[in-house]
């Protein structure tokens, strides 16, 4: 009988039970996945009422393993001639990485298409104990050779160096008996967390909206009372600090606000075009995280270094400041990486999908906020720093009492609202702050690709979710 195919191997290659009346008996598979995808599987048997597999499916990553425990049920009667005519099958396919336990049923290992289903044959073999005694004998004998195992494995690791390498089957026994308990282990572990999602999501989302909306109006009150009190306090100080400016004056200005000089033109071109070259410089970094795995937390910290860096190099050193920019952008395409290697295993055209929205959303926003009026949409900054402190508060309570799916669908498009009015205030501040004269390109275009990275991220998950929902609605209408 086979017991290995293209995307598992078994062992043992099959099931040897020692049968003892009345007694229940055990035997463990290694179920190994021998790809860089998902595998699924599942384990059937001819008697089912007659054995009890621990677990009967699961998912094995890439270039993993699994112990799954068959317990033979305690028998009244030796089967005649000891001959034993039961059969598994062990039945494997690639599933998405997305895929969950509790999502494995039998369509999942239907053949159809082009869908690889490998079927994997085990015969199970009955074998009497050396000692063929029955009842406590049995037991009794068990024991004994148990301690006996036990003692000789503890004076086998007190002896030399050259008596361990004289029993290397042992070494090799103890150590699968250790990867063994390791997976099962692992197993429980998933078991527990599922149990404790599904526990989660039913028992906790009433609190937790209500404590988010409570949290939603404080972040209000408070965000826009700080932001208003501070925009009108430096806004008050403008004009009083110009008293000969008079009635007419002022309303000739206003008349005059559609204007963008040809300084703050050139100025925003250097702008956009640093902007350009920050993008080209965070897609090599996530290009170098697909090729050499780079992104992480030192990725993050070396991206927050940069900006700090820049922020506090004078502003007549631009090629340094320039440099430092394009290094915190690629830093920052490193850390978004592992994000992008998920989405483009999962479905590449997700990602371009997601960057041709950005990029479209971006522009249109940003191009309102360069023709509208000087400081129209100025007064949002209030209401969006609220929103930012809405999400930031939502966060830190979701990460204390644990959060639900309804709260992170309100994180990501509430976010995803917040930065693109960013887009609009950041794009009328930048105007306004190039017409008093400053003409610091590099801090704004790093202003400008917060605001672009921030709508990517949450434009590519939320993509993403759909497609795992439009996927997850198709397999039900082909259940039902």
């Amino acid at each position: 009988m086979g017991s290995s195919s293209t995307l598992i191997s078994v062992q043992p290659e099959e099931l040897t039970f020692q049968v003892e009346l009345e007694k229940q008996c055990y035997c463990e598979l290694k179920v190994v996945n021998n790809t860089q995808h998902h595998v699924a599987f599942k384990v059937k048997t001819t008697s089912p009422k007659k054995y009890f597999v621990r677990p009967n499916t699961g998912i094995i990553q890439p270039w993993d393993s699994c112990a799954v425990k068959v317990t033979l049920q305690a028998q009244r009667d030796y089967p005649p001639d000891m001959q034993c005519k039961d059969k598994f099958l062990l039945l494997s396919t690639i599933v998405p990485p997305t895929t969950d336990v509790d999502e494995i049923t039998q369509d999942i290992f239907n053949k159809d298409g082009e869908k690889i289903v490998e079927e994997c044959k085990l015969r199970v073999v009955y074998t009497i104990p050396s000692d063929s005694g029955c009842g406590s004998s049995g037991a009794t004998f068990m024991e004994s050779s148990e301690q006996e195992s036990l003692k000789q494995i503890s004076e086998t690791a007190s002896m030399h160096s050259s008596s361990i390498f004289d029993n290397t089957p042992t070494l090799m026994r103890l150590k699968e008996e250790r990867d063994s308990a390791l997976q099962q282990s692992k197993q429980l572990q998933q078991e527990l967390e599922l149990l404790k999602r599904h526990r989660d999501h039913k028992g906790n989302a009433g609190f937790s909206l209500i404590f988010a909306a409570f949290v939603g109006v404080l972040g209000v009150i408070f965000g826009s009372r700080c932001f208003s009190r501070i925009y009108m306090d430096s806004f008050a100080s403008f004009f009083h600090a110009q008293p000969h400016l008079g009635r007419n004056r002022s309303y000739q200005s206003h008349k005059n606000l559609r204007q963008i000089s040809p300084v703050v033109q050139h100025h925003l071109k250097q702008v956009y075009l640093t902007l350009c070259c920050s993008l080209v410089a965070s897609a090599v970094g996530a290009y170098l995280h697909l090729v050499w795995n780079m992104g992480g937390l030192l990725t993050t910290l070396a991206c927050m270094g940069s900006i700090v860096w820049l922020l506090s190099s004078p502003t007549y050193e631009e090629r340094k400041r320039f440099g430092l920019f394009m290094a915190a952008s690629l830093f920052q395409g490193a850390s978004l990486g592992p994000l992008i290697d998920f989405v483009i295993e999962f479905d590449p055209s997700i990602l371009v999908t997601a960057f041709g929205g950005t990029a479209i959303a971006f522009g249109c926003f940003s191009a309102a906020a360069t023709v509208a009026k000087r400081r129209e949409y100025l007064y949002l900054g209030g209401l969006l720093s609220a929103g930012v402190s809405i999400l930031f508060w939502l966060h830190f309570t979701s990460a204390i009492f644990g959060g639900s799916m309804a709260i992170f669908k309100f994180e990501l498009y509430f976010g995803l609202l917040v930065f693109l009015g960013y887009v609009v205030v950041d794009t009328q501040e930048i105007i306004e702050r190039a017409h008093l004269g400053d003409l610091d390109y590099v801090k704004h275009a790093l202003t400008l690709f917060t605001d672009f990275a921030a709508v990517f991220v949450r434009i590519l998950i939320i993509l993403m979710k759909n497609t795992v929902e439009k996927s997850e609605k198709e397999k039900r209408k082909r259940r039902s």
